[in-house]
Order: C-alpha cells, then sequence, then structure tokens
C-alpha cells in the first residue's frame, strides 16, 4: 500500500483562535491554534492514527510505504524494493 502523507497533515498551523465544523453533524467548535498544549494534542494524535493505519497493514499482511508529499515518491519505493529484496533472501 502506497500513503501518502502531507506534513499539514501531522502539524497544526499557528493560525490563532478558528472555528470549525464537523462535515457529519455541522457541530461547530472553537480551537486556539496558537495554544502549544493544542499543537501537541493535534500532533499526537496525528500520530497515533498513523501508526494504527500502518498497524493495520501489518497486521494484514499488507506491506505499507509512507511517501511525505514534499519529498520524491522513488527513494520511498527505492527503500521499499531493497527491503522487500532483504526480506525474501
Amino acid at each position: 500500500m502506497l500513503f501518502r502523507s502531507d506534513p499539514a497533515e501531522i502539524e497544526l498551523p499557528c493560525a490563532g483562535i478558528i472555528e470549525f465544523a464537523d462535515a457529519e453533524d455541522k457541530n461547530r467548535f472553537i480551537v486556539d491554534t496558537s495554544s502549544l498544549k493544542t499543537q501537541e494534542l493535534f500532533k499526537k494524535h496525528s500520530r497515533q492514527i498513523m501508526a494504527e493505519r500502518k498497524g493495520i497493514f501489518n497486521s494484514a499482511g499488507i506491506d505499507f510505504v509512507e511517501v511525505n508529499s514534499g519529498e520524491s515518491y522513488i527513494k520511498a519505493l527505492i527503500k521499499f524494493f531493497r527491503m522487500r529484496e532483504q526480506r525474501a533472501r
């Protein structure tokens, strides 16, 4: 599985107080994105979700390749295929 990650999905930008709306139930809530605690909680939660996703693929026996959207996917794929080659030996 090739998964593209984006740094913006991991780190909350420091943009002050922002009102968000839940896409499903339309509830609105306010977040102070300049709060260090808020930023750390967001980062921790994002990394937890990514780790769970990777664990699901691993437990199903599906190889997982993560590619950062700001980087070349070629390096990640070369690393992946080299790893698979070593596993096959």
